[in-house]
């Protein structure tokens, strides 16, 4: 599992988790630092649980020296990175607009139930629909051309 599938995860959960906070800013505040920090070491993570057990196997078949000097020469030979941290920042920043159409308590909702414009069925709908479009324009289509410009470096 690579760092690209950890990326759509960490972006589903973070727009969708706005459904359990009444304020968009409550909701940045609280998830963005976690979700970057996440993506960005989404690719060590993986790399950590690897390691971990070609720990155990080496210390069952060699002596501790040998195997700590071994660990160090593969530190320094694979270096496995996460997303990279331009490209989380501005998806999770592009994908905070998008959180208010999770709910229909966030943002401008309160006002258009209260003067009867839709239904909160009908507004849920519509919202559902027009979140995964935006999604998929934003998350494949956007992220795809940020990393082919080479916006990322």
């Amino acid at each position: 599992m690579g760092w690209p599938v950890v990326y759509v995860s960490v972006v589903l959960a973070y727009v969708l988790s706005q459904y359990f906070f009444t304020s968009l800013t409550s909701h940045l505040t609280a998830l963005f630092q976690v979700m970057l920090k996440l993506l960005i070491d989404a690719g060590s993570i993986v790399f950590l649980r690897e390691r971990e057990r070609e720990r155990e196997r080496e210390r069952e078949t060699e002596r501790e020296r040998e195997s700590v000097e071994r660990e160090r020469e593969r530190e320094r030979e694979t270096r496995v990175k996460g997303a990279p941290p331009k490209l989380s920042a501005l998806i999770l920043c592009y994908c905070s607009n998008l959180s208010g159409l999770c709910a229909h308590y966030v943002s401008v909702g309160p006002l258009i139930f209260a003067m009867g414009y839709t239904s909160t069925r009908k507004w849920l709908v519509i919202a559902s629909v027009m979140l995964l479009v935006n999604l998929i324009i934003w998350v494949l289509i956007g992220t795809g051309w940020i990393y082919l410009i080479g916006y990322t470096q």
